[in-house]
């Protein structure tokens, strides 16, 4: 069985990845996933819920300004925001999405 790993993302750019705007989600540490591997993407509040996920296409590590070229424009984030996300870290890291989906909740009325 392949690894998941539950990340909390806030909501609009869990959202972006649903919608397939944002191709890759940033991290400072190194996630303990693969190539393969299934992301879940929790939202916390006001949500508060799993609300989709993801397959790994794979995971990129760099020091920051050379990640931001290889991933950068798929991150979500301008490039100010990106180098302060990685303020103090001396390598970041890039998880790679492949193949999206969102859950569905369905509500019965009783």
């Amino acid at each position: 069985m392949k690894p998941i790993l539950v990340l909390s993302i806030r909501d609009h750019y869990a959202n972006s990845i649903l919608d397939g705007k944002k191709t890759v989600e940033l991290r400072r540490m190194r996630p303990n996933i693969g190539e393969g591997d299934i992301v879940l993407i929790y939202i916390p509040r006001p949500i508060m819920a799993i609300v989709g996920g993801f397959a790994v296409k794979s995971v990129v590590s760099a020091k920051p300004e050379a990640l931001w070229k290889q991933v950068g424009r798929n991150s979500g984030l301008t490039k100010h925001q990106f180098i302060e996300y990685y303020s103090g870290t001396s390598v970041g890291f890039g998880i790679q999405v492949a193949k999206v989906w969102r859950l569905v909740r369905i509500i019965h009325d009783s």
